[in-house]
């Protein structure tokens, strides 16, 4: 029987979610009968919505180094790679640890954020330079590791999300109609960011954040929204760790509505194959996050991007989109409702295009899933 361990797994935020479930599908399509285990900050939390899953908290050391003295394989996913100090330590001491048991350590379906610090540029350096594979999720993803000093052969495959199937569409007519939405009536899916200045610092950094930015991108999404308004209903899918975030984005956005109860944002947080049920049942969405635009993409969805990190735009640019997103720091009203515009308008004619390009990354996903076989 395989025996495989993955870490960078997390169910803090519906991406997160979904990355988690695409890589159980992925395991258990390609290894029937192993014996998996994810390592994790809350592994209750993770089992307890997820009977299947079977989760380790990270804090359990005897318990991951009993796992990892048996495992064939250390499977490294999501994005674990960044420079907080515990992180840091966490990544390393799995790495250490599986290593010294002899036990193959490959990293797939990862994202990358650029290494600022000194220490982290040594640290993960070291790390990512001894793995057996590195699949990177977003093509950005290769040249920050050339940058970092990374040798070792890197490739950059489709998001493991996109083998991910919606929920089926009676379950997502409930949810509206729980909601108080009316499923039958045009709609548009909203995601967002939430930046302020108590965010962790790396979050900051990465993203570029001044408290003029994030004015100027708030001042333009709220007239956007009030355009819209009148024409669809208008709903925000919360996808940020806590339901306040998308609380707080809401309110500053309901400033410029002449109804602000038009824009409604869900009352609680859904499953990730809930929310790509919803983002393809409103049939437009208005993507905040890399995560929600991946969603589209698998759902044949139109969209238009608004950019807080270049995944983003690495995303849509591969999604063969990159007329459809923009920069959140320089972001301006008359062009980005000029796009809106124009997706919806053509989104009928395009259709066809659409399909083919979600079932290509749909089999493309599969097939990188393949090299996880080569690894035990």
């Amino acid at each position: 029987m395989k025996r495989i361990c993955v870490w960078g797994t997390s169910f803090k935020k519906v991406a997160d979610e979904a990355q988690l479930l695409a890589i159980h599908t992925i395991l258990t399509e390609k290894f029937p009968g192993a014996s998996i285990h994810y390592f994790a900050r809350y592994g209750e939390f993770i089992s307890g919505h997820r009977p299947e899953i079977r989760a380790t908290r990270i804090a359990q050391v005897f318990r991951i180094v009993s796992l990892l003295s048996k495992a064939d394989l250390l499977l490294i996913v999501g994005g674990p790679f960044y420079e907080a100090p515990f992180q840091a330590l966490t990544c390393f001491s799995l790495f250490i640890a599986a290593r010294l048991f002899r036990c193959t350590v490959a990293a797939y379906g990862i994202t990358l954020f650029p290494f600022r610090t000194w220490w982290g540029k040594i640290l993960y350096r070291g790390i990512l330079n001894r793995l057996s594979v590195i699949e990177v999720r977003d093509a950005i993803g290769i040249d920050i590791l050339r940058e970092l000093g990374v040798t070792s052969r890197v490739t950059s495959g489709a998001d493991p999300r996109y083998v991910l199937e919606p929920a089926p569409p009676e379950r997502v007519r409930e949810i509206f109609k729980k909601e108080m939405l009316d499923p039958d009536q045009p709609a548009i899916a909203i995601t967002t960011r939430y930046l302020h200045a108590e965010a962790p610092k790396w979050v900051r950094r990465s993203h570029a954040y001044s408290s003029a930015r994030v004015n100027n991108a708030n001042d333009v999404m709220g007239r956007v929204l009030a355009a819209l308004s009148d024409h669809a209903q208008l709903i925000i899918i919360p996808m940020h760790p806590s339901h306040d975030e998308d609380d707080e984005t809401a309110a500053a956005l309901r400033a410029h509505l002449r109804d602000p109860s038009r824009l409604k944002v869900l009352t609680q947080r859904y499953s990730a194959t809930e929310v790509i049920g919803i983002i393809h049942h409103c049939g437009f969405l208005l993507a905040g996050r890399q995560g929600s635009a991946i969603f589209a993409t698998a759902t044949a969805t139109p969209m238009v991007a608004v950019a807080y990190e270049a995944r983003m735009i690495d995303h849509m640019q591969r999604a063969g989109q990159a007329d459809c997103v923009f920069d959140w720091k320089t972001i301006e009203y008359e062009p980005l409702m000029a796009k809106i515009v124009e997706v919806q308008t053509t989104a009928a004619k395009n259709r066809a295009m659409r399909l083919d390009d979600a079932k290509q990354w749909k089999q493309r996903a599969w097939d990188d899933a393949a090299l996880l076989e080569t690894l035990i």
